[in-house]
């Protein structure tokens, strides 16, 4: 199975601690399956298994959420 984590708010520190505890206990249940995390763009280092894919979001976004977000499913 493909997972995709969108961390793109995990710049704030509510969004920071909730993807600090999921993706290494994702990563360690989901052997099996490709992990993909959209990461937020800037000098944020977030914490990452080795074996979990990072895509690194070139620039901050502006319009709706919710085009983004099919935008990045697709």
């Amino acid at each position: 199975m493909r997972i995709l984590i969108n961390a793109i708010n995990a710049a704030s520190a509510g969004g920071r601690g909730v993807f600090v505890g999921l993706v290494p206990a994702l990563a360690s249940v989901a052997r099996d399956d490709e992990i993909t995390v959209l990461t937020p763009p800037g000098d944020l280092r977030l914490p990452m298994p080795a074996d979990v894919r990072t895509v690194l979001v070139p620039q901050a976004r502006s319009g709706p959420r919710i085009w983004w977000r099919l935008v990045d499913d697709f």
